[in-house]
């Protein structure tokens, strides 16, 4: 039975799997649906498929030896993911877990083999998908690794808010994201909030002063909180 995509979830499909693919397996996507918190797949986990994201937002977590798990990727409307361990032949490396309630278009692996043959642009686009979130993680970490947690936070709380601005983040989720604990984010979003640089309403965070932030990231002697 052909599944009932939407014209938007359709123009996106056909951007990853071209429009002789997505008319290949449209009848062997499934429509999934996620609450808050749930998981979509465990570390561990043999690849079942590929994710399409029609609404919401999926976040991957890497548990350390300790028990502290760190928020390594997100993944927001018109992305995908789970394609690259079925590209690398691997387990799930991480968990994926939805941050808000979330609806998926689920393509099973079965199906996607069947695709990758006759349209070999297909791993050519996951393959570019891959390239781009390296490069990301690369630079992530290397700006990790220099900056003191005050500018961890600083542009973390800029780049959540510039991607993903609708999502109510915790201040669970922006410690893990940017390698910190729930305690320190709370004490730098009050100093930033006295400075008249963010305003914060329960969850939701605002930037008041994006420039000075960015200024602040420029030249790390001037933050002085």
């Amino acid at each position: 039975m052909e599944t009932n995509l939407s014209a938007f979830d359709s123009c996106f499909l056909e951007e990853v799997l071209t429009p002789g693919g997505l008319s290949k397996v449209r009848g062997q996507l499934v429509l999934k649906e996620y609450k808050r918190a749930e998981k979509v797949f465990s570390v561990g986990d043999s690849p079942a498929g590929v994710y399409f994201i029609s609404r919401g937002l999926v976040g991957l977590t890497i548990a350390t030896a300790v028990g502290k798990d760190h928020l390594v990727r997100l993944f927001g409307q018109r992305q995908f993911f789970g394609h690259r361990s079925i590209l690398a032949g691997e387990d799930y490396h991480a968990t994926a877990i939805a941050l808000e309630s979330t609806n998926l278009i689920f393509l099973p692996r079965k199906d996607l083999d069947r695709v990758l043959p006759s349209f070999p642009s297909v791993i050519y686009k996951m393959s570019q998908t891959m390239a781009r979130e390296l490069r990301y993680c690369e630079v992530k970490f290397a700006a990790q690794t220099d900056q003191d947690v005050t500018l961890r936070v600083i542009e973390t709380v800029i780049y959540l808010q510039k991607m993903y601005p609708e999502h109510r983040w915790t201040r669970k989720e922006i410690a893990e994201y940017c390698g910190s604990t729930p305690p320190t984010v709370i004490k730098v979003l009050a100093k930033l909030e006295s400075r008249n640089l963010i305003s914060q309403d329960g969850r939701k965070l605002n930037i008041l002063d994006l420039p000075r932030l960015e200024q602040m990231l420029e030249n790390p002697e001037s933050k002085s909180l």
